[in-house]
Parts: C-alpha cells; sequence; structure tokens
C-alpha cells in the first residue's frame, strides 16, 4: 500500500511537474513528458512513456533519431524499439503503423495523450557507430546516448520537455539535465534533451565534484579497475580552468564527465555534448602515468568541444533534422583544429613540455596525408568522422596558426580567431554559413587564408610541414631507418638459416633467399655456440643505411658471396626539435603558440 501510495504521489508531482516546464518554457505551449523506467535492467531493455497534453492535430508522426549529434554516422536507432503502442485520454489503444525504421504514424491522433515503447540494449558490434553514441544495458548499469531513449513527434521538438526516472533500490543516476527534484529533470526543448546523455549504477559508480568559478563539474566513473579519481579530476580541472579563461566565460552551470572503462570490446571513444562528454575507454595499465597518456589529451579535446561546434558552428549544426543526415564540408574545422587546441591546452597549462606537443605534432607530420578534407567531411553521414580530420585537420590548424603570426608580426593568430567566433557568432547565438567561413577568418584575423584552404583542404596537396616547422623557429627531420628485412633462425645443426626475406628491403636487394645458410657475416664465419652467433647478428643489426653489408651463403651445394649497401626503410620517422640558431621573429612564433603571447 506505501509503495503505490508513493507511485501516486510521485506521478501527481510529474503532472504539476509537466505543468511548470510548460509555464516556464513556452507560455502557449504544454510540455512533453518522459518517464524512464529503469527498474528492471537485467532484461537488457528499458521501457519509455511518453506524455503529451493537448494534441489537436488529426495525423501524428513518431520519430526515434537516425543519428546522433557528435558522430553524425547513420545508426537508426528505432531499430532498437521493440514495441510501441499510443494511448488515447481513455487509456485506449490507438490505431500505430511503423512506416520504416524510425517512423511510425499514429491514427486517431486527435485524441492522443501518451506514447509508450521499449528499447534494448544495442550491441556494440551492430552498427558503425562509437560506443558512447549507442547505449549498455545490463543488471549493474545503464549508459544511453539520449537519441537511442527519446523519441519526438513531428512538429513538437520545440516544447519543453520533462524527464522522470526509476531506478532500481540502492542506484544512482547522473544527467546534464537540469534537475527539477529526485530523479526529476527538465530541457528547453528536444535538442538539448538528447544532448544530455545519463548513467545509472549500483555501488560500482564512483564520483567526485570540483568547482571553478561559479560552475560546478561532476565526475562519474564506472570501472572494472581501480580508477584513480583525484588525479582524473585534476587534469580535467586545469582543462576547465584553462579554456573557460581562455574564451573568457563558462557557458554552463554545470557540467558532466562520464567515464565508463571497460577491459572488452573495441570500440572505444569520446562523444561531446553541450555541457557534459561520455569516455569508453580501456583501463590504464599504469595508473601512476595518467599524466602522460592519452586520457588527459582527450578530454581536453572533447571539452574544447563546448565551443567548437556547440557554441559557435555552422548553420547546418544548428537546426538539426534527425531523420536526414548532416551534410558540412567543414568536419575538418570542428575535429582537426579541436585537435589542436587540446594539444596546445596541455602545453599551456604545464601538462606537457614543450617537447611534448613537438612530439605530438611529429605524429601529425607523419601521419599528413592527401586527402580531399572537404569531401571526407561531406561522407561523415555515411562513413563518421574520418581519423584523417584529426590529424590532418590538426596540422593545417598549426599551419593557419604559423601563417597567421607570420603575416601578422605574432599580432594575429588562431587564438584570435577563435575568440572571435565566439564573442561575433556564439555569444549572440547565431550560427554563420559555411561559404561565408574564409571570409570570416579573415576578419578575425586580417590575414586571407584561401590559399592554403585551397592548396592543402579542398585539393590533394602534401602540407609542407618543413617550411611551416621552420618558420616557428624549428628544425625539421626525417630519418629513415634501416629495413634488413631478413629473418634469421638456427636450425638443429646451429646453422643460421635464412627463414623469410621482405620486398624491397636490404635482403632482396643483395639477393639474399630464403632457405640459405649463411656461413659469413661481414667476413666473419658462423659460430657454433647461440651466444656466439647472438653476438654477431646484433652487430650487424646496428648497420645504418648506406653502410655495407656482406653475406656468404650456401645455396645449393654452392657458395655465393651477396654484397649491396643497407636499404632504407619507406616511412620515415619524424623528429621535430627547436632551432637554437633562429631568427628572433621565428622564435617568438613558437613562444606565443606554446605560451599564448603575441
Amino acid at each position: 500500500m506505501n509503495h503505490l501510495l508513493n507511485s501516486q504521489m510521485k506521478s501527481m508531482r510529474f503532472i504539476i511537474f509537466l505543468m511548470i516546464c510548460a509555464a516556464s518554457g513556452h507560455a502557449q505551449s504544454s510540455a512533453i513528458g518522459y518517464h524512464v523506467d529503469l527498474s528492471k535492467p537485467a532484461s537488457g531493455q528499458i521501457t519509455i512513456s511518453m506524455t503529451i497534453e493537448d494534441f489537436k492535430d488529426t495525423a501524428a508522426t513518431f520519430f526515434m533519431p537516425a543519428w546522433s549529434p557528435g558522430d553524425y554516422i547513420v545508426s537508426n536507432f528505432g531499430q532498437w524499439v521493440v514495441h510501441l503502442e499510443a494511448l488515447s485520454d481513455r487509456n485506449e489503444s490507438l490505431p500505430v503503423k511503423r512506416r520504416s525504421l524510425n517512423e511510425w504514424t499514429i491514427s486517431g491522433s486527435s485524441q492522443l495523450t501518451s506514447i509508450r515503447y521499449t528499447i534494448r540494449d544495442i550491441p556494440e558490434d551492430s552498427c558503425a557507430s562509437m560506443a558512447t553514441t549507442l547505449n549498455e544495458i545490463k543488471k549493474d548499469l545503464v549508459y544511453a546516448n539520449a537519441p537511442t531513449v527519446f523519441g519526438y513527434l513531428k512538429g513538437q521538438k520545440d516544447k519543453p520537455c520533462a524527464v522522470r526516472y526509476t531506478v532500481p533500490d540502492q542506484w544512482t543516476l547522473w544527467t546534464s539535465l537540469d534537475s527539477a527534484g529526485d530523479l526529476e529533470f527538465r530541457a528547453a526543448d528536444y535538442d538539448e534533451l538528447i544532448d544530455c546523455p545519463f548513467i545509472a549504477g549500483d555501488s560500482k559508480l564512483k564520483h567526485t565534484a570540483f568547482f571553478v568559478s561559479n560552475a560546478r563539474y561532476d565526475m562519474v566513473v564506472h570501472s572494472e579497475w581501480d580508477i584513480p579519481l583525484d588525479s582524473l579530476a585534476d587534469y580535467a580541472q586545469k582543462a576547465a580552468v584553462y579554456q573557460t579563461n581562455f574564451f573568457d566565460e563558462t557557458p554552463f552551470e554545470r557540467y558532466l564527465f562520464i567515464f565508463n572503462f571497460l577491459t572488452r570490446g573495441q570500440q572505444f571513444g569520446a562523444l561531446e555534448h553541450r555541457n557534459s562528454s561520455v569516455y569508453f575507454m580501456q583501463p590504464p595499465v599504469h595508473v601512476k602515468n595518467l599524466r602522460r597518456s592519452i586520457y588527459p589529451l582527450i578530454i581536453a579535446h572533447e571539452f574544447f568541444h563546448c565551443w567548437n561546434p556547440k557554441r559557435f558552428t555552422f548553420h547546418q549544426l544548428k537546426d538539426f533534422d534527425y531523420q536526414d543526415t548532416v551534410r558540412l564540408k567543414h568536419m575538418w574545422f570542428i575535429e582537426g583544429f579541436t585537435e589542436y587546441y587540446a594539444k596546445l591546452t596541455m602545453v599551456r597549462t604545464g601538462l606537457w613540455q614543450p617537447q611534448d606537443f613537438l612530439n605530438e605534432m611529429s605524429m601529425l607530420a607523419y601521419q599528413r596525408g592527401l586527402d580531399n578534407l572537404e569531401k571526407l567531411s561531406l561522407r561523415a553521414g555515411e562513413i563518421g568522422v574520418a581519423p584523417v580530420m584529426y590529424t590532418q585537420g590538426a596540422m593545417i590548424a598549426f599551419m593557419f596558426d604559423v601563417y597567421c603570426r607570420e603575416k601578422t608580426g605574432n599580432r594575429k593568430s588562431m587564438d584570435d580567431i577563435m575568440v572571435y567566433l565566439n564573442r561575433k557568432y556564439a555569444r549572440k547565438n547565431i550560427s554563420f554559413d559555411e561559404k561565408d567561413f574564409l571570409g570570416i577568418l579573415k576578419e578575425a584575423s586580417g590575414v586571407d587564408l584561401k590559399s592554403l584552404h585551397r592548396n592543402y583542404v579542398r585539393a590533394k596537396k602534401l602540407i609542407p610541414a618543413k617550411k611551416y616547422f621552420s618558420k616557428a623557429g624549428l628544425i625539421y627531420e626525417e630519418i629513415y631507418h634501416p629495413f634488413y628485412g631478413w629473418n634469421f633462425d638456427v636450425d638443429d645443426n646451429n646453422q643460421l638459416t635464412v627463414m623469410s626475406v621482405s620486398d624491397q628491403s636490404t635482403a632482396t636487394a643483395i639477393e639474399l633467399q630464403a632457405g640459405d645458410v649463411i656461413t659469413h657475416l661481414q667476413k666473419k664465419p658462423i659460430p657454433a655456440d647461440l651466444d656466439s652467433i647472438r653476438a654477431i647478428l646484433e652487430q650487424v643489426n646496428r648497420l645504418k643505411v648506406k653502410d655495407t653489408i656482406e653475406i656468404t651463403v650456401e645455396r645449393g651445394g654452392n657458395s655465393k658471396r651477396l654484397r649491396g649497401m643497407v636499404r632504407p626503410g619507406k616511412s620515415a620517422e619524424v623528429k621535430i626539435r627547436e632551432n637554437p640558431d633562429a631568427e628572433p621573429d621565428k622564435k617568438a612564433i613558437l613562444d606565443g603558440i606554446l605560451n599564448r603571447k603575441k
């Protein structure tokens, strides 16, 4: 009896809550209510009851999103809806017809008051989306990216939303939505609702919090291993302090970090939201080295998305059509420039030393390719955000930064561009058109970047890394290591035998063949004991490119002397270091990049 009474009281309170949301959000618009029942997680299912007030349309169409902001690849979340029913004001079932994976039509909809549906756990190998884009429903944990849970009625997305959760006893639930009571939350509209993921679980869910200025930051961690929450929180706090100071604002009152550390699975990743971010990652092997691990860098990357593209953004990312793919030419800017600023965050906060930053840039230089980033950007809905958006995109950000600083005597930089975009567009809550983008960058910096964009974003030209590193007072080196290409082994008679050779290697250049028995290396006879053989092989494997190698082999009963130069591999190791003899203006550019100085 007490349980029933409590349930009735909660339902009545939720109705009042809906009325408050409607009054505060839209004077002439009733709120859409959602009750999310997580009480039976072991079933692998969640039940959602959607309440609609004063629905007068004669036709109703219910949708589940086809894709998720931040990931963009089409996943068709409606395919995991098990059952959907619509009810009238008399609690009678209304005719429902499924039109596609994500679409249902409801007849007699002028009497529509509620929609009830059940969703299933989404296996991470069932689609190409990141695990953070999906959901996970198991007996001790429920995580959900909101587009996998919340559907919407056509023409109703602008209405305020109210959400109430039911969870098992002793569970806690975390979401970045504004609280409106015990397990009750509100959103200004549907766009805000589905940009706020949630996680709920038992005692394995750990929590910590910190404050920066007047904003609260919560960090919730689910892990099969012991994770040092204080260290993770410290790195997140450093990123938050630096980036909010960089933009001179905190665009939220509360921010939520959700971490799910798993030892199984392969689709790990991170996903940004307007005031939260989610991380599905493998636990660190050595928790003492978290500072120099990838985790702080990923946090810095996802947090910078609070501005790019959540605050200043293109028209295409302002008013979403959740049934159609996003077609945006400048995904390289969103991900590449965010990655560049994640690395700058690391070095400018002291989490990295300058050489750590240069090592990261050397890896980007090594990975730079010949892709047309605009064409790849347009395919995000089909293939997701391609990895080169991050690597080649970050190299382009560095090149743009150096170019702006050089052309303006270090008075303008990418820093000025980012702050300008936020001040002129984000703070006025307006977006910009793709065709105006390069013009906007020129307004912000006074520098025309069209030629760089044409050559290295749109066209398939290799970024001249050496040239731009030199402009920043850096020495760029490509080091080609020896490519021996042989695989030796010792047979039962202690004979050193060639097991295999690699194509286009030193071994093939001197015509070494599998099956050859080596009698001499560098004119030294092969000894009979294994330790001496290992010593000779270690000496040979220390030869450098263009050193002479001489090997005598027995082949088909004949002795054959093979001689030639050690060949380099096709891929170079890239190293970048400061040039102590660089001109003062070039040193100033590097100092500005590392320390945000002009």
